[in-house]
This record gives C-alpha cells, structure tokens and sequence, in this order.
C-alpha cells in the first residue's frame, strides 16, 4: 500500500510539473478582449494634422457596431496537390459548411493567434461567385509553385463554392497578407514583411477612365480639400501616368497618402514594440487595443473618417456617412486575435552573420552617433521629428514623444495629406536587410543607395520611386555620405546583420 501510495504520489508531482513547465501559450487563455471602437480611446488616438487641416473626427460606436458583422468560413485551396480537378471540384461541393473562427473553440494563446492569421488573411468585401475564367485557369495543371498564386475557396451553403475577394471603394480593401507578405525563393509564403511582387503602385481602382472618374477617385482616396488647389486631384493624372513613374513593389498609395508620394509598406515584425502607427506617427500605440483600432481604420473604415465637414467615403458629395448596411466589419474577437497575431509575428532567419566586418560596422555605428535615434535594441527611439516648415505646438511636447530637430526630409507626405502630422517617426533598423526599399515614399531601393552621396544631388535618380521627374535629388538624413568607402562598407554590413 505504501509503494502504491508513493508511485500516486509521484504521479501526481509529474502531472503537476508537467502543468505547470508548459509554455504560456499551451495553457487556457481567458483574454480580455477590450472594445475595438470605444468613442473615449478613438477620440485619443490620434495626432492632429499640420495646418491648414481642419479638425478630424471619427464616426461613432454606435455607427460603426451597426455595420454587419463578418463570418469567417473554412478555407480550401483551389488547386489540390493530390487530386484530379474535376475529382476535386465534386468533392468540394460534398463539403459541409464550416466556421473556421470560433471563439467558442480558442482555448489557448497560441489558438488565438493562429486564428488571427485567418483574420490576415481575409479581405473584408465578403464572399463572391468564382469567376469562369478561375476555374477554367485552375483546371489546367499549374506550374511548380504557382498553386499559392489561386485564390482559396468558401463553403457557405453546401454546394456553392465561393472565393473572399475585396469589394468595391466603399466596402472594402484587400486583406492585410495582400500588402505585408512575399513569396521566399523556396515558395514558403511569409507575412508582415514587405511584398515582393509588382504592382501595388498605382493600386488598383485608383484611376478611372474618363475624368469625372478620376477626379471622383481622387477625392475620395487622396483628396485634401482644404488646400487650395488640391494637389492630390489633378484629374489629367492617369494610371499609366503615374505608372510611368516607376516605384519598388514595397510602395504603397494607400488611402490618405498621395499619387505623388506614396508610402513604403511597413514590416509589421516588431510592432508591438513600437509607440506610433504610419510613418507620420499618424496614429498612438498605446495598447493592443489601440492596434485593434488601427485595423478598423485600415480595412477600409478610414475613408469614412470626418475631416471639418468632408468625408471621403461619404454620401451626397462627401457630407454624409453611407448607410452601415453598404460594408462590413470583424468581429471584436476577430480583431483581438488579428492583435494577438501580427505582435506575435518574427523575422526569418537572417543569412547575415556577424563578422570581422559587421564588428567594424558597429564600432562605425557607435562613433557615428547613431544610437542616438536609432537606439538598441529596437534600433529606434520611437520619438516623432518635425519636418521643415512646421511648427511644433508647445502641448505636443508635453503629450508626444518628439525629439525637435530637421533633417531635411520631404516635407509632402508629412504636410500635405490626409496623414500629414507635421512629423515622421524615427524607423526601426531592424530587419532592414529584408527590406525591397527605403525612405518614407520609397525613394531607394537599397542600402547602397541610401548612403550613396549623389541622391543629394537633383541630378540623381532615384531607383525607387521616381515620381514625374527623371531626376530629383532624394534629400534629408545626410548622415553617413561622408563616410570612407572602407566605414561605409563595414556599417552596410553591421546594419545588415540587425
């Protein structure tokens, strides 16, 4: 009895260690999941816009959760590894509809953030009828490595096969994996780092045919009515104008930026160490859920934002918000494991190894005074800089983290848009190696470039977004030009190690 008392008894010591070594992310996760929109939070999140911006506002809590809530299906390739098309295709159609996010079912943290990545990787337009043209493309036997390229499939109604798509201005824009992930030379899909494919600038749907369209599109993606003329509507501007521009597949003309100054798509690894969201430091991370937010703003609900009396997305000539019922939205549970998902995000490996060089490079780093702004181990001091001509308002030092000196950096974006602060924030250098560009719009496409003297200069063009000039000078940031070929050469490989 004694013997049978003590192997229970180291049972349940096994049991109990067991328990308690599990990562934090195997045991019940009971979060509580804040509100996304919450009137009291938005109405702190954001920093106001440089003069002459009137005063932005958003639409309410009670706006905003009569917007229909969105289900998210089980998702299933359209082109099967192992079966025959049409074999597949009947199979599909026996498939009984299933609800891939169901909180009911999120037991652990590592649950939650694997059912963010569903949320990632869904575009908010809802579900649509699978184009002829896809079917008939994925009935063909596809190239090695192409399969990723297909759309996935929904099952809704058992029968009925559906693929996620965005809808039009008003409903939607892509999922977030549209933007922030590239396919890897091993055909491995990685998110939250920058695209590698061409074509997001000019985005798609900017442009019109006719110049009523464009001048509609305009206002409603980049306009800035309270500057005089508008420089984000000039309806003679056409897609392929602007095409002829040339820009890295990083460059982004998102919405509230403009076709003159497009952003460079952010690498979202890392974010949960940083303080302001958008490179005009646009928005507060003061929470996750500040970052929930965010991605209401970011899945298309920014063009409903209200600046003075002018709503983007807005009904009768851009003075009224639509009825709710024209779009739809995530759930708070959606968005919290969305969250959840993107600070859970790391980098790939890094081929860059430190060595003798990279050693050197750091000491040039230290010397250089580089940590001053970028600062170790985030490589950033997330402080806000100013840019030429504008003014910090003395309660901005009081409440924001600023460190008030210029640079020289293109003062466009940062003054004359719908993100326009005043200020950008000082970048991260983490990660920097994997990155298909740099500067706030995208200007250069390498490291190389970036400290390459002759950008100074207005004969210099720029290998990444041109703009409507062959040749611009890429201005601002001087430090490290003046540098000795030997000190360039070792700090390009210590940054590359980061």
């Amino acid at each position: 009895m004694r013997r049978k008392a003590c192997l229970r008894s180291a049972t349940i010591l096994l049991v109990t260690v067991a328990l308690y070594s599990q990562s934090k992310s195997d045991r019940d996760f009971r979060p509580q999941i804040p509100k996304a929109w919450d009137d009291t939070a938005v109405a702190g999140m954001a920093i106001p816009l440089a003069p002459p911006a009137p005063r932005v506002s958003q639409f309410s809590e009670r706006y905003y959760y009569s917007i229909p809530p969105v289900t998210i299906y089980k998702a299933y390739p359209l082109v099967s590894p192992d079966k025959p098309f049409p074999e597949y295709l009947d199979w599909l159609k026996q498939q009984e509809p299933e609800v891939a996010f169901d909180p009911a079912k999120l037991k652990t943290q590592a649950d939650w953030e694997k059912a963010g990545e569903l949320v990632f990787t869904f575009a908010l337009g809802g579900y649509a009828a699978i184009p002829q043209r896809l079917l008939d493309a994925a009935a063909k036997p596809p190239d090695p490595g192409t399969a990723s390229s297909f759309p996935r499939l929904f099952i809704r109604e058992k029968g009925k096969l559906e693929i996620n798509v965005a809808g039009g201005p008003i409903l939607s824009v892509q999922a977030c994996s549209f933007c922030h992930s590239h396919v890897s030379a091993d055909g491995k899909r990685i998110y939250g780092v920058q695209p590698t494919r061409p074509g997001i600038y000019p985005s798609p749907g900017m442009f019109g045919d006719t110049v009523d369209e464009r001048r509609r599109n305009m206002l409603l993606w980049y306009g800035t009515p309270w500057i005089e003329p508008d420089p984000n509507v000039d309806p003679e501007v056409t897609s392929k104008t602007v095409g002829s521009w040339r820009a890295p597949a990083a460059a982004d003309d998102r919405e509230g930026t403009s076709f003159r100054s497009p952003t460079t798509i952010p690498i979202l690894i890392g974010l949960r160490d940083r303080k302001y969201f958008d490179h005009t430091g646009l928005h507060l991370h003061r929470s996750i859920g500040d970052l929930m937010r965010y991605a209401v703003l970011a899945s298309g609900m920014e063009l409903f934002t209200k600046y003075g009396d002018f709503i983007p997305g807005g009904d009768n000539n851009n003075r009224d918000l639509p009825p709710p019922t024209k779009r739809l939205r995530f759930t708070d549970e959606q968005l919290y494991a969305l969250a959840l998902y993107v600070y859970s995000l790391d980098y790939p490996a890094n081929p860059n190894r430190s060595d003798a060089l990279s050693a050197k490079g750091e000491q040039v780093f230290r010397s250089q005074g580089c940590g001053g702004c970028h600062t170790p181990p985030l490589y950033t001091n997330n402080k806000l800089i100013p840019v030429d001509g504008f003014v910090v308002p003395p309660e901005h030092k009081k409440i924001y983290d600023i460190l008030d000196v210029r640079i020289g950096l293109d003062p466009y974006l940062a003054m004359k848009t719908r993100r326009g602060t005043g200020y950008y924030k000082v970048p991260s250098l983490r990660g920097v190696w994997m990155r298909g560009a740099l500067e706030h719009n995208s200007s250069v496409a390498s490291l190389e470039d970036w400290f390459d003297p002759n950008r100074a200069k207005e004969t210099y063009i720029p290998t990444g977004f041109r703009g409507p000039n062959e040749t611009r000078a890429v201005k601002g940031h001087p430090f490290g030009l003046d540098l000795s070929p030997d000190d360039k050469k070792a700090l390009l490989a210590f940054l590359r190690t980061l």
